[in-house]
């Protein structure tokens, strides 16, 4: 019998896959209550997980085929974590079998996603369990920690004495389920920018289906799944089968009813191949007075990414996104300078890119 209610504690190993069991069934119109863990560094570090993210249970509701669409409609959402941390990543390429979120392994003894233990703080705490090598299939450029008021609205990076200490308890400070396996970040007592205050809003991008194919849950849409297109590893997908994600971007204008005040897209427009269509799709999306934020890389010759599969524009130049905007029908747009990245290069060149914001406001009615 589906039930009305489902409570939802279990994850998965990184794998959204449609041969494994689900929860439930639940009842048409039922509840579901998650506790989601942190993405996405978390499971970044922890070597075991299989993809980005360590998401919740699927749950199937009843009645629902394959194809079929799921509305969740957002009750409440409650942020339990007394603290976070995030930064720019670098990839480490001896850490990983050609994707460092879906194939890390042991440098030293070779063990492929080999189960870990902590040993004290800081970026080399994560260590094989087989040989005792520290794993670091990421480390941190640039990052920082942040912990909240009590009423989880605002937050406040902190100083190296701060971090290390939320470091020393990080699994009370990042409140993780005892059913989840991975590492919380805040291990790594990043702190390089202190005494920034910020107001906190929880992100929930990872709220979607399951695919019809076994995929890593942080390449179940289209910028990363890309990268499973001849991948090495045994999650590897042709590009058909890619198309059984769950997020085909062909049909975003159909899929959606206009009513937004503001549409953002940040580092993903130069994975779409045209561009001037997807403008006008979303443009046609606003309400009269929304805003579309657009945030993407400055022309880089193709070096911002060490694979260029699945990349359609090495940046752009910003008259061309300023021209999209306004052939879109939207006025008042403006760029402006968004952010730099200092990446290294295939080559061990650093190189800094820099990415624009361009910004469009939809024409209100008279």
């Amino acid at each position: 019998m589906a039930a009305k209610k489902i409570v939802v504690t279990t994850y998965t190993d990184g794998i959204l896959d449609p041969g494994k069991p689900m929860l439930g069934p639940l009842k048409n119109g039922g509840l579901i209550e998650a506790n989601t863990m942190p993405g996405c560094w978390g499971p970044m570090i922890t070597p075991a997980l299989r993809g980005g993210h360590e998401v919740t249970q699927p749950v199937f509701v009843e009645g629902a085929d394959p194809g079929d669409a799921v509305a969740l409609r957002i009750r409440d959402i409650r942020v339990t974590s007394l603290a976070a941390a995030s930064g720019v990543d670098r990839m480490m390429g001896e850490y990983f079998n050609g994707d460092p979120y879906v194939a890390k392994k042991c440098p030293h003894c070779g063990a492929m996603r080999p189960e870990t233990t902590v040993e004290g703080i800081g970026q080399e705490a994560v260590r094989c369990a087989n040989c005792g090598t520290s794993i670091q299939p990421f480390l941190f450029e640039h990052g920082y920690t942040a912990t909240f008021d009590k009423a989880g609205k605002v937050g406040i990076t902190v100083d190296l004495k701060a971090a290390e200490r939320i470091a020393k308890d990080a699994k009370h400070f990042a409140q993780l389920s005892e059913n989840c396996r991975q590492h919380p970040i805040l291990l790594f007592a990043p702190h390089d920018i202190p005494g920034v205050i910020s107001r906190m809003r929880p992100c929930m991008g990872q709220l979607g289906t399951t695919p019809a194919v076994p995929m890593p849950d942080s390449h179940n849409a289209g910028d990363f799944g890309v990268f499973l297109v001849g991948a090495p590893h045994e999650y590897a997908l042709t590009a058909e089968q890619l198309e059984h994600r769950v997020d085909v971007l062909d049909s975003l204008g159909d899929g959606l009813a206009g009513g937004y005040d503001l549409i953002t897209s940040s580092m993903t427009f130069h994975h779409v191949r045209d561009v001037p269509s997807l403008v006008r799709r979303l443009a046609g999306l606003l309400n009269p007075g929304g805003t579309l934020c657009v945030a993407d890389l400055d022309p880089d010759s193709g070096r911002f990414h060490d694979d260029n599969t699945g990349v359609f524009h090495h940046g752009f130049p910003r008259d061309e996104m300023i021209n999209y905007f306004k052939d879109a029908g939207l006025f008042e747009v403006r760029s402006s300078d968004a952010a730099a990245v200092a990446k290294k290069t295939e080559a061990g060149e650093t190189v800094n890119f820099t990415i624009f914001l361009v910004t469009g406001k939809k024409q209100r009615g008279i």
